[in-house]
């Protein structure tokens, strides 16, 4: 009796078959987990922007990221500004977290109750496509002396509040801390008190907050309240340190700076009117030549803005009054 049975060529076939199978349907499992992983990053910035907007309702304004005393940053005395993210911790639905926060204390430097605040995580401000392992809370850093809390994380975000084309410059004395809190064009700042009447390039097309990817630069410490850690500036182009790799200007701030992903093309961002919309990394934008752009000798001390401002830099404006078309 003939017995039924594969043969040795016919099991070749069906394995190599499969193995085609497999890699025809691979890509299209990974980009539906990205499309997943960016929906969840957009949900994210909607649950923030509400919650900003929420927060504005009751305060009359938007929240600042961060008070700072005159120049903390040179004069030797605590960083004590607190982010934008702490201050919308109840409309977040986190105030067990917002109830350990003692605003007393300095955001960081400190080996108090603000520790605590550190070490705790909040999923909403990860988006699923970054890296945002916390690192230790230890060194000058964090506490005086040098100590260490071995049990405790510093724990990050993904996003980064829109502070406009400006980045914050450390200059010495009162008359120039102002001067810079002053240039200052974004909607979420240090020591900031935009209303929402203060948008007058309209809340649909102004930046609220927007990501910053942790894989391209550190410092994203979500309690603090700084430009480098959890605010975003528009100089450089959209996904800059990513595109731009070894081109790039050798400095961590350029990557703590800029808007990026993980996402492929772009960034989310959220509006002041708590839409999002996904951004190309392709939107007119500033020309970059050496490390800033074009038409401007030092971009961390931004004196004089080129001649002509990118869409992507009058998306991130309160009050330019430019006309934004279609990007």
């Amino acid at each position: 009796m003939k017995k039924n049975a594969f043969t040795l060529i016919e099991v070749l076939v069906s394995i190599a078959i499969i193995g085609i199978l497999i890699a025809l349907l691979l890509p299209a499992v990974q980009a539906a987990r990205e499309s997943a992983r960016k929906m969840g990053c957009r949900n994210n910035l909607k649950q923030i922007a509400l919650a900003a907007l929420n927060y504005e309702g009751t305060h009359r304004v938007l929240p600042p990221n961060g008070y700072w005393r005159t120049n903390a940053y040179l004069m030797g005395s605590p960083r004590e500004g607190h982010s934008a993210f702490v201050h919308i911790l109840s409309e977040l639905g986190e105030q067990s977290t917002y109830n350990k926060v003692d605003f007393n204390l300095p955001s960081w430097f400190s080996n108090g109750r603000n520790v605590v605040v550190a070490d705790s995580r909040i999923a909403t401000l990860e988006c699923p496509s970054d890296d945002v392992d916390p690192i230790g809370i230890s060194g000058n850093y964090f506490l005086p002396g040098g100590n260490q809390i071995p049990d405790k994380k510093q724990h990050l975000t993904s996003y980064g509040w829109n502070q406009g084309t400006h980045p914050f410059a450390y200059v010495l004395g009162a008359q120039g801390f102002q001067r810079e809190l002053y240039k200052s064009d974004g909607t979420v700042c240090m020591n900031s008190v935009v209303r929402l009447a203060d948008i007058v390039d309209g809340t649909s097309s102004t930046f609220l907050i927007g990501e910053r990817a942790n894989m391209y630069a550190g410092w994203k410490w979500w309690n603090v309240g700084n430009w480098e850690t959890t605010g975003l500036v528009t100089i450089f182009p959209i996904n800059f340190p990513k595109n731009e790799g070894a081109n790039a200007p050798p400095s961590a701030a350029v990557g703590a700076l800029s808007a990026s992903s993980g996402h492929s093309g772009g960034c989310n961002f959220a509006f002041v009117d708590g839409s999002v919309r996904f951004v190309s990394e392709t939107i007119d934008s500033w020309p970059i030549q050496g490390w800033g752009p074009q038409g401007i000798t030092s971009w961390w001390q931004v004196w004089t803005y080129p001649p002509r401002i990118g869409v992507y830099q009058a998306l991130s404006t309160r009050n330019g009054r430019e006309v934004i078309g279609n990007y």
